[in-house]
């Protein structure tokens, strides 16, 4: 048998040599005399093999092919057969197919281990001269090691290796309740030395449970060794084929869905390849990185990099993988995954988790969508499932939900009609169209629906505008039925009239009978018009409802278009009062302090910091305010702040202070807390008349599920007072949360104003003291942090009685444990430091540029200036030396800070990059708040601030 199949192998490989000896020369040697660069890319498996197929992709979306440029690619095919005869018969091929033809290659791109030791052991196929083989660029290299590349000399890659530790921790992460591991290892080479590595990386994971290695067992005895696993347990693969101790060979298909069919318990594995047969994930190798990796080395190596400046890129570009069937099977969430997973094979509930997920960390556009009075919705149009809808589609539709609904179980549609519509929406062919739905309460509606396709993370869903019809269909059937009737009328009257000159003295009795038919109908026509004229009411009302949306629409923009007008001006402002910090400061230096111009400077120094702390209100507002939050005891920065509110508040006023003990920490930017207090202890003092009391206090406060009344989404804002009482805790999340409480014994407010206080420029008090910005501010930060505010206020008088007053509730949620945040630093004089290395200084605006060098040059550093991205671009490719810091501001035109970096790093990986602006404008921050990794200094800076963070960008921890 095994003779039979070795003959079948070599004659399909003689037929495919015939073939290629038949082609036309002439088509050959036209490459040959063409001056151009020719590529090689030399895959070790069969074509149409998913890992070969994911790296031949990323090679090619990443390789610059130019006109000029030619691509070969070869199969080696080893994967199915890698026997002498077979590999001696491919070097006939190719020898015949190139080297006799004189076409050679200036660089060859090899994939995994067994086209390289072909290329090794055959590099005369592919000499451009003796002893001369073109530049190899190699990826998906098992754990590389020199010394298997005796007899090659020109060559680099990307190494490949199994990411042991990092996979092995994330399972114990996503399955705390396993009780058992298991390790599933095949007989191969490969999959032997995989195990090597993986125990001795284990030593590195704190395993809090022993392994079972199941290793060189035929696939039965495996299934049966399995059945003891359950699916709280782990299973870790340990190859993408697994080979058994008798010579077979199983693909990772049949291995994947072999080891299902035994075990619930999640598989962990280390190819990406292996997720859309059932495995969870883990951080897998990635075939389009290696790719990638490869042909971006390929590119430098073309522009005249030489390979031996090149190394090899010795850690493997894995990433977090995971299949979304298997996160939803094991009941794992997205947040639980680490940051930048790529989800694969998304299910319907995944598309309405990644809907939830960008609507609710979304701008004003999804807040019109929630609120509109008008039905909406957006369904996947594979599915034909309901992602996501807005309350008045709820409301109207009469369902608990529609979320998760399926569109047959609304329409009267067949779901295969239902299907072959939403594909004729989403291909763009039909937009508006009509149908009956069926609402909860067994109501069949008429309903006109107009629909538009949208992108969301690379996958296609309708948004669906819905209008019910039926009245109007009704309406028009009422129009019909009345125009009928005063036809039929007069058809009577004609008929009868006839009748009567026909037959006068015989049908008399009968003419008296018709016309009291007519009258009837007469009546009928009344009502119908009485009908008609009431649709028409209706039809008025609707349409000034629809002018009042309008209006209210026209004034949410212009809070947003004033937004904006705030963040920009704030942000030019800050670039103003950076210029005159920076000079201040630097004269300072210069000036003795004995002088009295160093008195003026140090006025001025004061003066420009206080006017930054300005800027952070209109930021606040604009919601482009960055945040640098820090792990506080509320307690401490309460008690700091006593003394500035006693001054603030004045003497007529007693400031009381009940702090909680054992208060939990939060997470939050201190100079928020001081803008809270500060605004909400003015508005008491300014609802206090004479003389009075403002109490503060804190609390820790945990909200169980039964406390909290079920909503779709939760409430921000809570408003209270005797004559609405609300349930208690009413719009709360389950959850710890710390609070923070002002109370006053001022006048108190009535509903009316209650229910405007967080709007923007509403004030109740005269234009001299107040802009109506102080509430807004507070809700802007309480919403940055996760909070939410309830609002209590009596006015005075209320109910025949004397106390009023008004108490706001901010409740923060509670810190959890975290490693990587920062712990609010004790206020500590430090040196300023200095350095040595060179700065790629990046910065539009000219004054706060030249400042800016002049400072950087202060501190003994190497300073290259660039007015723009574009120019910060060629000094860094004409320079010669190394460049330590891109310095650069985030928002310029054409192309901002973050795109800039990004670009730059490409270029110089070492490089480390220090961001700075006004506000990040949503580039580099996250809803305001800077992600942990990133190196952030807000304008304006003193020149011990800048000191300091520079030498933190470069990695330096000074003490």
């Amino acid at each position: 048998m095994v003779i039979v199949e070795r003959s079948i192998s070599i004659l399909y490989t003689l037929a495919i040599m015939m073939a290629i000896l038949l082609f036309p020369l002439g088509a050959i040697n036209s490459y040959s005399q063409t001056k151009s660069v020719k590529i090689l890319i030399f895959h070790s498996y069969h074509q149409g093999y998913e890992w070969n197929e994911s790296i031949h992709k990323g090679i090619m979306e990443n390789l610059n092919n130019t006109d000029n440029t030619i691509i070969y690619t070869e199969h080696l095919d080893a994967q199915r057969n890698s026997s002498k005869e077979y590999l001696d018969l491919m070097e006939a091929l190719y020898k015949n197919k190139y080297k006799s033809k004189q076409i050679f290659f200036d660089l060859i791109i090899v994939s995994d281990d067994n086209a390289l030791q072909f290329l090794k052991a055959k590099k005369d196929i592919f000499e451009i001269e003796a002893d001369t083989t073109p530049p190899i660029v190699f990826c998906g290299i098992n754990n590389f090691d020199p010394k298997n590349f005796e007899g090659l000399t020109n060559y680099t890659g990307v190494n490949e290796q199994i990411s042991v530790k990092e996979t092995l921790e994330l399972a114990f992460k996503l399955r705390p309740n396993a009780k058992k591991v298991a390790v599933v290892v095949g007989s191969s080479i490969t999959e032997q030395r995989n195990l090597k590595i993986f125990q001795e990386t284990i030593l590195e994971v704190q395993s809090r449970l022993p392994l079972n290695y199941l290793n060189k067992l035929e696939l039965d005895e495996l299934k049966n060794r399995l059945k003891d696993y359950d699916i709280d347990d782990i299973l870790i693969v340990l190859g993408p084929l697994l080979s058994t101790p008798s010579g077979k060979t199983y693909s990772v298909k049949e291995t994947i869905e072999s080891i299902k069919s035994s075990s619930e318990a999640a598989i962990f594995g280390f190819w990406d390849f292996m997720l859309p047969f059932g495995a969870l994930g883990g951080k897998v190798n990635h075939g389009y990185s290696q790719g990638q990796w490869a042909s971006r080395i390929a590119t430098r190596i073309l522009n005249g990099t030489p390979v031996s400046e090149i190394p090899v890129q010795m850690i493997s570009p894995n990433k977090f993988v995971f299949n979304d069937a298997a996160l939803e099977k094991y009941n794992i969430s997205y947040n639980m995954l680490p940051p930048k997973s790529i989800i694969m094979n998304k299910t319907a509930k995944g598309l309405i988790k990644e809907w939830d997920a960008i609507a609710q960390n979304s701008f004003f556009g999804y807040e019109m969508f929630e609120k509109h009075g008008t039905m909406m919705w957006l369904s996947d149009p594979k599915t034909g499932i309901i992602i996501d809808a807005n309350q008045a589609a709820i409301d109207y539709y009469g369902y608990p939900t529609l979320t998760g609904m399926k569109l047959s179980d609304i329409n009267l549609l067949s779901p295969d009609d239902t299907f072959k519509l939403m594909q004729r929406a989403k291909n763009g062919e039909l937009n508006n169209f009509q149908l009956k739905h069926r609402l909860a309460n067994g109501r069949i509606i008429n309903v006109e629906i107009h629909t538009y396709p949208i992108k969301v993370s690379g996958n296609t869903i309708l948004f669906a505008i819905i209008n019910d019809i039926t009245s109007k269909l009704e309406a028009e059937a009422a129009v019909k039925n009345r125009d009928s009737l005063v036809r039929a009328r007069e058809a009577a009257i004609f008929f009868i009239l006839l009748i009567a000159f026909l037959f006068q003295s015989a049908l008399i009795f009968y003419l008296y009978q018709n016309i009291k038919k007519l009258k009837s109908a007469e009546e009928r026509i009344k009502r119908s018009n009485d009908e008609l004229r009431q649709l028409i009411k209706e039809r008025e009302i609707a349409e000034e409802e629809r002018e009042k949306l309008q209006g209210q629409l026209i004034q949410s923009q212009k809070m947003e278009s004033i937004g904006r007008l705030a963040g920009g001006v704030a942000h030019d402002f800050n670039n103003m009062l950076g210029v005159i910090l920076g000079h201040s400061e630097l004269a300072l230096y210069e000036v003795n302090t004995n002088n009295r111009l160093h008195q003026s400077l140090e006025e001025i120094r004061k003066a420009a910091k206080r006017s930054a702390d300005l800027t952070r209100q209109l930021l606040a507002f604009a919601r482009k305010q960055t945040a640098a939050p820090k792990v506080l005891d509320l307690n401490h920065t309460v008690d700091s702040m006593l003394k500035m509110l006693n001054r603030l508040i004045g003497e007529n006023i007693e400031l009381i202070w009940l702090p909680c003990e054992n208060l939990w920490r939060v997470l939050i930017d201190p100079s928020q807390i001081d803008q809270i207090l500060a605004n909400l202890c003015v508005n008491a003092k300014d609802a206090i008349a004479g003389s009075g009391k403002v109490i503060i206090e804190t609390q820790n406060i945990t909200f169980e599920s039964s406390d909290c009344v079920e909503q779709l989404k939760h409430t921000d804002i809570i408003i209270t007072s005797n004559h609405e009482m609300r349930k208690d805790h009413e719009g709360c999340i389950p959850g710890d949360f710390v609070v923070l409480t002002v109370s006053d014994n001022g006048c108190g407010m009535d509903k009316e104003t209650l229910d405007r206080i967080f709007e923007p420029f509403f004030t109740t008090k005269d234009i001299s003291k107040g802009t109506g910005l102080g509430l807004a501010t507070v809700y802007g930060i309480v919403k940055q942090n996760s909070g939410f505010i309830n609002v209590y206020s009596e006015p005075n008088g209320k109910n025949g009685g004397s106390s009023s007053g008004t108490t706001f509730n901010i409740y923060l949620p509670r810190y959890i444990e975290d490693s990587g945040a920062k712990i609010a630093p004790k206020d500590e004089a430090k040196p300023i430091l200095h350095g040595y290395e060179t700065i790629l200084l990046v910065e539009d605006e000219p004054s706060l540029l030249e400042m800016t060098a002049i400072m950087l040059k202060k501190l003994n550093y190497t300073v290259l200036a660039a007015g723009s991205s574009q120019r910060a671009i060629e000094i860094a490719r004409d320079y010669d030396g190394k460049i330590n810091l891109l310095m650069t501001d985030v928002v310029m035109p054409k192309m901002n800070g973050r795109e800039l970096a990004i670009k730059l790093t490409s270029l110089y990986p070492d490089m480390r990059c220090l961001f700075m602006s006004g506000y990040t404008a949503d580039v580099i921050a996250h809803h305001g708040v800077l992600d942990k990794s990133v190196h952030f200094i807000q304008k304006p800076f003193a020149l011990k601030d800048i000191a300091l963070k520079i030498r933190e960008s470069l990695g330096h921890k000074e003490s």
